[in-house]
């Protein structure tokens, strides 16, 4: 298995006044990108972090093969979603 974690030390990972409900907030973007070579699965995640808060939002699509990736793609569960709606 490879994972591969870029790090925001470049200027594009820094997303500028990410929107949500809560607000907008400048976030560091990290990129998670999971290979799995014996299986050719690739899982992607992406997230925003803002200091003192923390995560802001996050975005998963999950790739799995066989019959345990289509139920999860039947469920709606191989995409999720996450943003922040409220703080306090």
């Amino acid at each position: 298995m490879k994972i591969l974690i870029l790090f925001p030390f470049q200027e594009k990972y820094w997303a500028k006044n990410q929107l949500t409900e809560a607000g907008k907030f400048n976030c560091v973007k990290f990129q998670i990108d999971i290979r799995k070579k014996k299986s050719g699965t690739h899982t992607k995640f992406y997230e925003w972090r803002t200091p003192k808060i923390g995560l802001v939002k996050l975005e998963a699509y999950i790739d799995s093969k066989g019959f345990i990736g289509s139920i999860m793609s039947i469920l709606g569960y191989d995409e999720m979603k996450f943003e922040l709606k409220k703080i306090g």
